[in-house]
């Protein structure tokens, strides 16, 4: 497992060919045809693309590759760029879900990627740096032409209609369902800092300066310094209730009332807008849970695991699952290839027969009890057991299809020679 990661890794940095032929030049930027390659094996299996003879999947593959270096062009002349703090975040959170994944620690790591890859920690993570700031550059585009696209449950069953035969198969893959009982802060804990945030407010409308109180009580350490400020972003890209009661205030107005969101209570100012972009700042008072919530939490999972309540594994996900996606269903996750699944889930679950359930596991800020309901060595995914996988699927055409009146433009100014 950990051999093949690493050698992934090898693969996606490999150095460039000393001779590799030079497939496009867009905005004086090359697309080699080794990129082609590496891109055809990573869209080979998506929706639009299976079936295709090679010559028509090598065009499509080619046109999608121009069309991000368009993007790219469109994002200097808008001056949208990824600061160094946002790729150096990225990659020290990559490197800790990777140590995470393979269960190793970061001297270990180190010493892994060094054998496989021939290049010491650092420069691994200048590699990632580099990776990302090209693909943070596009989702930054995107959003800001594009913004966050909800395709409508008509929209999902069209786009199945017109792609089912060319969804890719699964396989080695395995139906779950699962109860996931949060470890949250008791009821006390929150009155309190709902307390406590409503004081903040008082002192705000009594002339206490907004920058002034961050520094006394705000818990957000990565803000805090910085007068709460969070910098700017797009509609979609945070939690809804933070984002409904932010894009509602006008410039240099802070919330009436504390916000509630999974960190805390927050009492967010609005600094200013640009096109579909709000910069705020804010003041979080934290709602974290102690020792006694995790073992009064772990307490009530127990009970689940061991049947005490004489209920079926389906009515308990319903009663008591925090899992608002999958609780209503009675706890169903769909169906997952063993390659993909989290690797923290597949270590619970990859001994499973059908039908066992697995033993309360602590997984994140939950606990989770998993059922292996069915396995099967290979299936062709559907509206019904898949909706959200064709949802994503659904979600990502229409965000393209919406970009392309963009592109078409675009592409005009830009300078493309294909070779």
């Amino acid at each position: 497992m950990k051999f093949f990661l690493l050698l992934c890794l090898s693969l996606a940095f490999a150095k460039t060919e000393k001779y590799d032929k030079i497939a496009a030049v867009v905005d004086g930027e090359i697309i080699l045809q080794s990129e082609i390659m590496a891109a055809l094996y990573q869209t080979q299996n998506m929706p639009g693309f299976v079936g295709l003879a090679f010559p028509q999947l090598e065009k499509k593959v080619l046109d999608q590759l121009v069309d991000n270096k368009v993007l790219l062009a469109r994002a200097k002349l808008d001056t949208i760029f990824v600061t160094d703090d946002e790729l150096e975040q990225f990659a020290e959170q990559h490197l800790t879900s990777l140590q995470a994944s393979q269960n190793m620690d970061r001297e270990s790591m180190a010493k892994a990627i060094k054998a496989q890859m021939g290049i010491g920690i650092e420069d691994f993570k200048k590699k990632l740096k580099s990776q990302r700031k090209e693909q943070g550059i596009l989702q930054k585009v995107k959003g800001k032409y594009v913004g966050l696209v909800a395709p409508t449950p008509k929209e999902v069953q069209a786009f199945y209609k017109e792609y089912q035969d060319s969804l890719p198969k699964q396989y080695d893959c395995l139906k779950l369902s699962h109860i996931q009982l949060k470890i949250s802060p008791s009821q006390v804990a929150m009155d309190s800092a709902r307390e406590q945030s409503l004081e903040i407010l008082k002192k705000l409308d009594l002339g206490s300066t907004f920058e002034s109180l961050v520094s006394e009580y705000s818990q957000d350490e990565s803000s805090k310094f910085n007068g709460g400020d969070l910098g700017y972003f797009y509609k979609g890209s945070l939690e809804p209730e933070f984002e409904r009661a932010a894009f509602r205030l006008d410039q240099g107005m802070y919330s009436a009332y504390p916000v509630k969101t999974k960190k805390g209570y927050h009492i967010i100012k609005l600094l200013s807008r640009k096109d579909n972009e709000i910069r705020t700042a804010h003041i979080l008072i934290r709602t974290e849970p102690n020792l006694a919530d995790s073992i009064r939490t772990l307490t009530l999972a127990e009970k689940l695991y061991d049947g005490k309540t004489k209920q079926t594994f389906t009515d308990m996900a319903k009663i008591y699952s925090n899992d608002k996606k999958s609780n209503t269903k009675g706890g169903n996750l769909g169906w997952f290839t063993q390659s993909s699944l989290d690797p923290k889930y597949l270590k619970t679950v990859e001994t499973l027969q059908e039908g066992d359930v697995s033993k309360p596991v602590l997984i994140g800020d939950s606990y989770h009890i998993f059922k292996v309901e069915k396995r099967l060595s290979e299936r062709q995914i559907s509206l019904e057991e898949d909706w959200l996988q064709i949802e994503s699927f659904s979600q990502s055409h229409l965000s393209n299809e919406k970009l392309k009146g963009y592109l078409a433009e675009w592409r005009k100014q830009t300078y493309i020679e294909i070779r």
